[in-house]
């Protein structure tokens, strides 16, 4: 991946930070390992540009509320999957994926809240230049979520989501658990 980014000086009021807000601008390029042959791979043989804007919104000391709203848009594949019979491209539908959540702080160490995600492909896949309709995905996970900061540069995060609204996907239940550490 490379992309570059832009964070803005955060909006203060009197008892701290009002809004925060950054973009994003990311490129994905192909290194892992594919095979036409296969229809899941490590590596997508395409190059993905997946731009964001982000923010978060204090609305009092304690409650927040942050989303993010993601662009997805894949390159053309030139050794498309097999079973595509013969084809000699494919290129993924473009789509939008929010992820949103409302934190409350506990303590200063300890926030819960709800979070979510929302996926949606609003253009068909094609192959061969030509669009093949009823492959539109769209999925909607909402959940229950915790953050503790275990110290200025550890974090844990647990969240759990339930997916709803599927279209042309599984969907079921996810547990994610998550420990970040800064450099």
């Amino acid at each position: 991946m490379l992309g570059g980014g832009y964070q803005f000086k955060p909006i203060m009021g009197e008892n701290g930070p009002l809004f925060s807000q950054r973009i994003e601008l990311d490129f994905l390029f192909p290194l892992g390992s594919y095979s036409p042959k296969y229809a899941f791979n490590p590596g997508s043989n395409t190059v993905t540009f997946n731009p964001y804007y982000a923010f978060t919104a204090f609305v009092t000391p304690s409650l927040s509320i942050s989303a993010r709203l993601s662009y997805l848009w894949n390159a053309q594949n030139n050794r498309p999957w097999v079973g595509y019979q013969d084809a000699k491209s494919s290129q993924a539908g473009q789509a939008y994926n929010i992820n949103f959540a409302i934190g409350y702080t506990l303590t200063p160490t300890v926030t819960v809240g709800l979070n979510g995600y929302f996926f949606k492909q609003f253009t068909d896949l094609k192959v061969d230049h030509a669009r093949l309709p009823g492959q539109k995905e769209q999925v909607l996970g909402v959940g229950p979520g915790m953050m503790v900061s275990i110290n200025e540069n550890n974090f844990f995060w647990i969240n759990y989501y339930q997916e709803t609204l599927a279209e042309n996907r599984s969907k079921g239940s996810k547990l994610v658990i998550r420990l970040d550490h800064e450099f």
